[in-house]
């Protein structure tokens, strides 16, 4: 079973003031684990919000297994690029604390993941992937579980079970909270 404990309103772009937060991937997730600090849990993330800095971040709290999007800065040109390797190759990066793997499951499939929970190059033979594929893929349920939710229940959509001014109400709450 999947569920979410905690999570934070995006407000959007905010007016510089003293009730300004940081509003980086890194930070709201930092944010969010704050209830877990302590507890020796793992923490899945999606594209959007793994990042060396957060795996960096995390490091003294927490593990981090997340896949993490082409687009970033830090990645190697040779781990993105995924054309013309073959089906079922596997690329592995360290540093430090952290390993990079490129893999490529199927044709014109480049998969990034970022851990600092695995410190090796380990295949499960009767399988065929790498060890953080299959972690990954064991946990990522309650990732997309809340991504499919978030996306269901999006309040600046009018709703169907109620007048229209549930979501205007809604949304005038929620900025009449930010401008306190």
């Amino acid at each position: 079973m999947f569920y979410a404990s905690n999570l934070e309103v995006d407000v959007g772009k905010q007016l510089p003031d003293h009730f300004e937060i940081n509003t980086s991937a890194s930070a709201v997730v930092t944010r969010l684990c704050e209830l877990i600090f302590g507890s020796n849990r793992s923490v899945t993330t999606d594209g959007w919000f793994t990042s060396k800095e957060l795996a960096d971040t995390l490091l003294n709290e927490h593990k981090l297994l997340g896949t993490i999007g082409k687009n970033k800065k830090q990645l190697p040109p040779e781990f993105v690029e995924g054309r013309g390797r073959p089906v079922g190759s596997n690329m592995f990066g360290f540093q430090g604390n952290c390993t990079l793997l490129s893999y490529i499951p199927r044709k014109s499939k480049n998969v990034l993941l970022l851990s600092t929970m695995h410190d090796d190059d380990y295949i499960d033979k009767p399988i065929g992937k790498p060890e953080m594929i299959c972690d990954y893929n064991q946990t990522k349920g309650g990732v997309k579980t809340v991504d499919k939710l978030c996306s269901s229940y999006n309040c600046a959509r009018p709703t169907k079970s109620g007048p229209w001014w549930y979501s205007t109400f809604f949304q005038t709450l929620l900025q009449s909270m930010h401008s306190l």
